[in-house]
Protein backbone atom coordinates (compact mmCIF):
# COMPACT_ATOMS: atom_id res chain seq x y z
CA UNK A 1 0.00 0.00 0.00
CA UNK A 2 3.00 2.27 0.42
CA UNK A 3 3.38 2.37 -3.37
CA UNK A 4 0.50 4.85 -3.47
CA UNK A 5 2.85 7.50 -2.10
CA UNK A 6 5.00 7.22 -5.23
CA UNK A 7 2.32 8.64 -7.49
CA UNK A 8 3.82 12.16 -7.65
CA UNK A 9 7.08 10.71 -8.98
CA UNK A 10 5.22 8.51 -11.44
CA UNK A 11 3.28 11.58 -12.58
CA UNK A 12 6.51 13.51 -13.18
CA UNK A 13 7.92 10.63 -15.23
CA UNK A 14 4.69 10.40 -17.22
CA UNK A 15 4.60 14.14 -17.96
CA UNK A 16 8.23 14.26 -19.05
CA UNK A 17 8.63 11.03 -21.01
CA UNK A 18 5.14 10.41 -22.35
CA UNK A 19 3.64 13.86 -22.75
CA UNK A 20 7.06 15.35 -23.57
CA UNK A 21 6.55 18.36 -21.31
CA UNK A 22 9.59 20.35 -20.13
CA UNK A 23 10.98 19.36 -16.75
CA UNK A 24 10.15 22.69 -15.09
CA UNK A 25 6.54 22.60 -16.33
CA UNK A 26 6.17 18.98 -15.21
CA UNK A 27 7.46 19.78 -11.73
CA UNK A 28 5.21 22.82 -11.43
CA UNK A 29 2.12 20.89 -12.53
CA UNK A 30 2.92 18.05 -10.14
CA UNK A 31 3.44 20.48 -7.26
CA UNK A 32 0.06 22.09 -7.93
CA UNK A 33 -1.71 18.73 -8.19
CA UNK A 34 -0.07 17.42 -5.01
CA UNK A 35 -1.05 20.61 -3.18
CA UNK A 36 -4.67 20.31 -4.33
CA UNK A 37 -4.71 16.63 -3.36
CA UNK A 38 -3.10 17.05 0.06
CA UNK A 39 -5.09 20.19 0.94
CA UNK A 40 -2.61 21.59 3.46
CA UNK A 41 -3.78 24.15 5.99
CA UNK A 42 -3.45 27.76 4.93
CA UNK A 43 -0.80 28.35 7.59
CA UNK A 44 1.36 25.46 6.35
CA UNK A 45 0.94 26.52 2.74
CA UNK A 46 1.91 30.09 3.60
CA UNK A 47 5.02 28.95 5.47
CA UNK A 48 6.03 26.67 2.61
CA UNK A 49 5.69 29.42 0.02
CA UNK A 50 7.49 31.87 2.29
CA UNK A 51 10.44 29.48 2.57
CA UNK A 52 10.49 28.60 -1.14
CA UNK A 53 10.41 32.21 -2.29
CA UNK A 54 12.67 33.72 0.36
CA UNK A 55 15.48 35.89 -0.99
CA UNK A 56 18.10 33.65 0.60
CA UNK A 57 16.77 30.45 -0.97
CA UNK A 58 16.33 32.04 -4.40
CA UNK A 59 19.86 33.48 -4.17
CA UNK A 60 21.30 30.07 -3.27
CA UNK A 61 19.49 28.32 -6.12
CA UNK A 62 20.55 31.02 -8.60
CA UNK A 63 24.18 31.04 -7.43
CA UNK A 64 24.56 27.25 -7.53
CA UNK A 65 22.89 27.01 -10.93
CA UNK A 66 25.04 29.79 -12.40
CA UNK A 67 28.25 28.29 -11.00
CA UNK A 68 27.41 24.82 -12.33
CA UNK A 69 26.62 26.21 -15.77
CA UNK A 70 29.80 28.29 -15.72
CA UNK A 71 31.95 25.23 -15.04
CA UNK A 72 30.09 23.36 -17.77
CA UNK A 73 30.55 26.13 -20.35
CA UNK A 74 34.08 27.16 -19.39
CA UNK A 75 35.65 23.83 -20.39
CA UNK A 76 37.18 23.53 -16.93
CA UNK A 77 37.15 19.74 -17.30
CA UNK A 78 39.44 20.00 -20.33
CA UNK A 79 41.89 22.21 -18.44
CA UNK A 80 41.86 19.81 -15.50
CA UNK A 81 42.41 16.85 -17.84
CA UNK A 82 45.40 18.52 -19.52
CA UNK A 83 46.86 19.46 -16.13
CA UNK A 84 46.61 15.93 -14.75
CA UNK A 85 47.86 14.18 -17.87
CA UNK A 86 50.86 16.52 -17.97
CA UNK A 87 51.72 15.24 -14.46
CA UNK A 88 51.74 11.66 -15.78
CA UNK A 89 49.07 10.52 -13.34
CA UNK A 90 48.26 6.81 -13.94
CA UNK A 91 45.00 6.11 -15.80
CA UNK A 92 43.05 4.58 -12.91
CA UNK A 93 43.46 7.44 -10.40
CA UNK A 94 43.17 9.89 -13.30
CA UNK A 95 39.71 8.57 -14.17
CA UNK A 96 38.60 8.86 -10.56
CA UNK A 97 40.13 12.24 -9.76
CA UNK A 98 38.87 14.13 -12.81
CA UNK A 99 35.25 13.08 -12.40
CA UNK A 100 35.45 13.46 -8.61
CA UNK A 101 36.73 17.04 -8.79
CA UNK A 102 34.13 18.01 -11.40
CA UNK A 103 31.41 16.30 -9.36
CA UNK A 104 32.35 17.86 -6.02
CA UNK A 105 32.71 21.37 -7.43
CA UNK A 106 29.53 21.43 -9.50
CA UNK A 107 27.24 18.87 -7.81
CA UNK A 108 25.81 18.15 -11.23
CA UNK A 109 25.51 14.61 -12.54
CA UNK A 110 25.13 15.87 -16.09
CA UNK A 111 28.27 18.01 -15.74
CA UNK A 112 30.75 15.25 -14.97
CA UNK A 113 29.10 12.85 -17.41
CA UNK A 114 28.83 15.46 -20.14
CA UNK A 115 32.30 16.98 -19.78
CA UNK A 116 34.67 14.54 -18.09
CA UNK A 117 33.61 11.20 -19.53
CA UNK A 118 34.08 12.23 -23.19
CA UNK A 119 37.61 13.39 -22.33
CA UNK A 120 38.34 10.03 -20.74
CA UNK A 121 37.01 8.03 -23.70
CA UNK A 122 40.56 7.36 -24.93
CA UNK A 123 41.24 5.63 -21.60
CA UNK A 124 37.83 4.07 -20.99
CA UNK A 125 37.41 2.92 -24.57
CA UNK A 126 34.32 2.92 -26.75
CA UNK A 127 31.79 0.42 -28.04
CA UNK A 128 33.01 -3.17 -27.60
CA UNK A 129 36.42 -1.95 -26.46
CA UNK A 130 35.24 -0.42 -23.17
CA UNK A 131 37.44 -1.24 -20.18
CA UNK A 132 34.99 -1.87 -17.36
CA UNK A 133 37.33 -0.93 -14.51
CA UNK A 134 38.04 2.51 -16.00
CA UNK A 135 34.36 3.16 -16.70
CA UNK A 136 33.40 2.10 -13.18
CA UNK A 137 36.17 4.21 -11.64
CA UNK A 138 35.16 7.27 -13.66
CA UNK A 139 31.50 6.93 -12.78
CA UNK A 140 32.27 6.26 -9.11
CA UNK A 141 34.48 9.34 -8.90
CA UNK A 142 31.77 11.60 -10.29
CA UNK A 143 29.00 10.01 -8.24
CA UNK A 144 30.84 10.27 -4.92
CA UNK A 145 31.97 13.78 -5.80
CA UNK A 146 28.36 14.85 -6.29
CA UNK A 147 27.33 13.15 -3.04
CA UNK A 148 30.03 15.03 -1.10
CA UNK A 149 29.55 18.36 -2.84
CA UNK A 150 28.82 21.25 -0.46
CA UNK A 151 26.95 23.03 -3.26
CA UNK A 152 24.49 20.22 -3.98
CA UNK A 153 21.09 21.91 -3.98
CA UNK A 154 19.42 19.06 -2.10
CA UNK A 155 21.99 19.39 0.68
CA UNK A 156 21.96 23.19 0.74
CA UNK A 157 18.17 23.45 0.88
CA UNK A 158 17.91 20.68 3.48
CA UNK A 159 20.46 22.39 5.71
CA UNK A 160 18.60 25.67 5.38
CA UNK A 161 15.20 24.15 6.05
CA UNK A 162 16.24 22.22 9.16
CA UNK A 163 18.80 24.74 10.37
CA UNK A 164 21.47 22.03 10.35
CA UNK A 165 25.23 22.44 10.02
CA UNK A 166 27.57 21.09 7.37
CA UNK A 167 29.78 19.57 10.07
CA UNK A 168 26.89 17.56 11.49
CA UNK A 169 25.86 16.23 8.08
CA UNK A 170 29.38 15.40 6.89
CA UNK A 171 30.04 13.51 10.11
CA UNK A 172 27.66 10.88 8.75
CA UNK A 173 28.05 11.50 5.02
CA UNK A 174 31.82 11.04 4.78
CA UNK A 175 32.00 7.63 6.54
CA UNK A 176 29.00 6.40 4.51
CA UNK A 177 30.66 7.54 1.28
CA UNK A 178 33.99 5.94 2.20
CA UNK A 179 32.22 2.67 3.00
CA UNK A 180 30.35 2.80 -0.32
CA UNK A 181 33.61 3.55 -2.11
CA UNK A 182 35.33 0.59 -0.45
CA UNK A 183 32.48 -1.73 -1.43
CA UNK A 184 32.51 -0.39 -4.99
CA UNK A 185 36.19 -1.08 -5.51
CA UNK A 186 36.10 -4.44 -3.74
CA UNK A 187 33.44 -5.52 -6.22
CA UNK A 188 35.53 -4.05 -9.04
CA UNK A 189 38.67 -6.03 -8.21
CA UNK A 190 37.77 -8.89 -10.61
CA UNK A 191 37.63 -6.33 -13.43
CA UNK A 192 41.33 -5.54 -13.09
CA UNK A 193 42.12 -8.48 -15.28
CA UNK A 194 40.84 -6.48 -18.23
CA UNK A 195 43.47 -3.76 -17.88
CA UNK A 196 46.06 -5.45 -20.03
Amino acid sequence: RYLIYFWPFILIIFLIFFLRLPVDISLLLTAVIVTLYARPERKDLKEGLKFAFSIKILAVVLAVTMFTQYVYDSRAAEALYRFMTSRNIPPLPLCFLITFVIGVTTAGEYVYTGTALPLLSTIIGTSSGIKDIYLLTSYAGGYFGVMLSPVHLCLVLTLEYYGARYSGVYRYLVPATLLSLAITFSLALPLQGGLA
